[in-house]
Order: C-alpha cells, then structure tokens, then sequence
C-alpha cells in the first residue's frame, strides 16, 4: 500500500473506527479456512453456533492470517509497531431458520444460542479503559455476506470516538438509525477499533455464516490466547511471528521496547525523536 493511501486509511479509521478491505484473501486461503471450519463443526456436532477461541493455535490456516500480508502492515501502522497477537477466533453461525422447532440446541427460534449479540465494545467490565486505541480486531469474511441480516457485523461509526457513549438499548435486534451492517464478500476484511460499538444481526438467510477474528494489541496487554507461546510454533515461526507471540529476544524493556523489533519494517510513519527514559 502506497503511503498516500495509508494516509487515508488511517484518517478514515481515526473518523468512524473501521476500514473495510477487500479481496484480501484468496481462493486458497478462504478454501483452507473453511476446511479448518468444516472440521471444527464435525467435532461439535453441527451446533446452531460455535465460538472457538485461541484458533491461530489449532488451525494452521487461522495461524497464516496473523501476519497476513495484506493486513499486518495496516494493523501495524494504526497501532505502531509495539504490538502483539491477543486472541485468535472462530466465529460461525448457522441459519436461524434452522433452528425452527428446536433442531438446533432443543431450543425455539427465539433462543438460538449466539444468534444476535447484542451491542459491546472490547474490553473488561465494569469499566471498560478510556485511553486510545490500543487494540484493533481484524473480521476476516468468508461466507458471502453481500446482503444484510446474514448474521453480520454492524457498528455503530464514530462510537469509538466518545468514551462515554452507551447505545439506547443493549439488544442488537432491533435496529438503529446509527448503525451499519458490514457487508463483504468472501475474503473482504474489516479492521475495527476495541473502543467501537459492535455487535451481529440474526441470521436471516438460508447461507452458515462464517468468520475468523485475529486481534491485536499493545505489548503491555496479557494475551487471550495464551500465557506463553507454544514453543513449537516459536521454532519455526517468522520474525514477525516470533514477536506477535510475545518472543522479543533480548529486548531491554519488555513491555516497553525500543526501535528495534522486527514489525518496524512495515512501519510507515515518522521515526520517534527520542529513546525510551532510563
């Protein structure tokens, strides 16, 4: 990606607290991801939903979308080059449909587990932390959500942007005049803000919704994927890999590092104009 048009991703983040891009992932990787999926269904027994966190240490296609090339250079120069992997998920939700009679989970349509999630930022409660963005999450879109009411993603822009915003009502099934419903085709991706104001449609259509989530976050955040990397993944990881599982050698500072990391190559921005206080 050309600088000017990093520029302008950038700009478009910092006003609505997303970024779509599409055609990120190709035939292959898509087809690979929802081999993985396919499996993970068949182990559950075809469950109405499933969230499968900590997927990047299970499914190698999963681990592949971590240092993307298409969507870690984004992620790195929203955040800065500072960063680590946090979690890793598997997100899929079948037809509500499906579910009409208690098919699904014994239950009726009207209490179909992970149908609709209701409006949430990222982040801890009670107290969500009111600082900037230190962390972005990455939808990878692998069924064809082309349409509305498919089970997608919607937000609500610029939430992000005031820390005190609360939506009018917590439920996602009704809609607001505010909000968008992120609609992409297989391989598109959207990146979004932790501080954004999310949450999923129903899904209305006769397709299995599918997603993958990879998020990022500042050094200093644990991770909810792991308390320490596996170290079969560190032996033959990349370095860029290597850091976003936590591995940064020999650095002085650990969770305050200094320039030298491998994710500064893709790093766009001005150089800092001092080192870090000693």
């Amino acid at each position: 990606m050309a600088p000017e048009d990093m520029d302008k991703l950038k700009a478009d983040f910092a006003r609505d607290g997303y970024v779509m891009l599409r055609g990120v992932l190709s035939q292959a990787e898509i087809a690979a991801l929802h081999a993985d999926i396919d499996r993970l269904m068949d182990e559950r027994g075809q469950p109405s939903a499933i969230v499968a966190p900590g997927a990047a240490l299970t499914y190698p296609s999963v681990l592949k979308l971590v240092e993307h090339e298409k969507i870690l250079p984004v992620v790195v120069n929203l955040l800065g080059y500072n960063i680590q992997l946090h979690l890793s998920m598997l997100n899929i939700k079948r037809p509500l449909e499906a579910a009409e009679g208690g098919a699904y989970d014994g239950g009726k349509v009207g209490a179909v587990k992970n149908n609709a999630i209701n409006w949430h930022r990222d982040g801890p409660s009670p107290q969500f932390l009111r600082v900037p963005d230190f962390s972005v999450k990455v939808c990878f879109i692998l069924s064809d959500l082309t349409e509305p009411d498919r089970g997608n993603t919607k937000v609500i822009p610029g939430s992000h942007r005031d820390p005190d915003y609360q939506p009018p009502r917590p439920a996602a099934d009704v809609p607001l005049a505010e909000e968008v419903q992120i609609c992409g085709a297989p391989g598109d991706a959207m990146v979004f803000s932790q501080n954004l104001w999310h949450g999923a449609t129903y899904n209305l259509s006769q397709i299995e919704r599918r997603l993958a989530f990879i998020a990022y976050s500042a050094c200093w955040m644990r991770p909810a994927d792991y308390s320490v990397a596996p170290p079969e993944l560190l032996a033959t990881a990349s370095p860029h890999l290597r850091q976003l599982l936590g591995d940064v050698g020999g650095q002085p500072y650990h969770h305050y590092m200094d320039g030298n990391l491998p994710l500064k190559d893709l790093w766009m921005g001005a150089e800092p104009t001092s080192a870090y206080a000693v």
